[in-house]
């Protein structure tokens, strides 16, 4: 495998790897803090068994809301497309975050293929448009916070860390339901140092080690343990700890095969 030993893909990349043969099975038995993880973290659609991943940290696509800014109680996307806030929304510069919550404000799956359904998301993203002042997926908050915008959608963890800046901010789960991602530990195959490798995950999983993390970077953790060795500041913060009824209402992305092209040509319309 040459120079690594462990990758970090998200969810659906899990799959993608494990189906072309580019990872190595885990050994459990090495990874005793693997009872750490919250059980509705593991044994999802992309990696039955956990044969091949364990969970590290995860995310949810959210709204951010500067309250003295935005009047109106925000609940669902859709509102985010009203003309009244016109360059004044910083969102992902990401595809498959932007279209596909789009096309769950109308009901659909983020990952439609469907023509029809597609042409409908494009209709809204075309509303959509003219109120994005930014794209940025590196730090959407700062836009946030000097006041350049006042509606972000963007990963919980930068929405916490806005909350933290001010209380003017607020953390909007979308009625419609949220894009959550999940990346993971895994060992390529043919690692040079498998036993290494388990040593490192394990060490990962302890719930000091991820606490340190989540300290730095407090996106959503599937760490229990080290979720009760938080501070109230991150516990109660539900931008960063997000609610378990969020999460579970939450649709991770599928690899959609050749229709990435037609999502491409659309985010190119989107961008230019």
């Amino acid at each position: 495998s040459g120079i690594y030993d462990i990758v970090v893909p998200s969810d659906y990349m899990v799959k993608m790897m494990a189906d072309q043969g580019l990872l190595q099975k885990l050994d459990k038995s090495k990874l005793t803090n693997l009872s750490n993880i919250d059980t509705a973290y593991m044994d999802k659609d992309f990696d039955k068994g956990n044969n091949y991943s364990v969970p590290y940290l995860g995310g949810v696509a959210a709204l951010c809301i500067n309250k003295s800014e935005v009047k109106e109680k925000i609940t669902s996307f859709k509102q985010v497309l009203d003309p009244k806030y016109s360059d004044s929304v910083v969102a992902l510069d990401d595809f498959r975050a932007v279209i596909g919550m789009t096309a769950k404000s109308l009901g659909y799956s983020l990952s439609t293929t469907d023509d029809g359904q597609l042409a409908k998301v494009k209709e809204q993203l075309a509303k959509l448009k003219p109120n994005i002042k930014a794209l940025d997926s590196d730090s959407p908050k700062t836009s946030m916070i000097n006041g350049e915008t006042s509606i972000g959608f963007m990963w919980n963890g930068e929405i916490a860390l806005c909350m933290q800046e001010s209380d003017d901010f607020d953390v909007v789960f979308p009625s419609e339901g949220c894009y959550i991602f999940l990346d993971n530990m895994c060992v390529l195959k043919g690692a040079e140092n498998y036993g290494s490798a388990m040593k490192f995950i394990n060490y990962i999983l302890e719930a000091k080690t991820e606490k340190a993390i989540l300290g730095e970077f407090p996106y959503l953790s599937p760490n229990k343990a080290a979720i009760a060795l938080m501070p109230e500041s991150y516990r109660n913060n539900k931008a960063s700890n997000v609610p378990k009824g969020v999460v579970e209402k939450s649709e991770y992305v599928k690899d959609i095969g050749s229709a990435v092209s037609k999502y491409d040509d659309m985010w190119t319309d989107f961008t230019k």
